[in-house]
């Protein structure tokens, strides 16, 4: 079983970013996370190309819930 990295109630992006327009907090952008190479055996990890491991990085941290929000606080 996976621990410590994966969160036990990831909250949908939508919820989130309507919490963020009630706040006035306009988003600004989006982060994706590391969902790969940090479940990767290292055993593993030490016999991939890192390339393929950086395209399937990519591709997988740009979709939820792998996303963080990036919001501005009001001035």
């Amino acid at each position: 079983m996976l621990q410590g990295k994966a969160p036990y109630h990831p909250l949908s992006l939508r919820e989130v970013e309507s919490w963020l327009r009630q706040w006035n907090m306009p988003v600004i952008g989006h982060a994706g996370v590391r969902v790969i190479y940090d479940y990767l055996d290292k055993r593993l990890r030490d016999t991939r190309p890192l390339e393929e491991t950086l395209r399937l990085e990519l591709r997988y941290a740009q979709r939820e819930p792998y996303l963080h929000v990036v919001a501005r606080r009001p001035e």
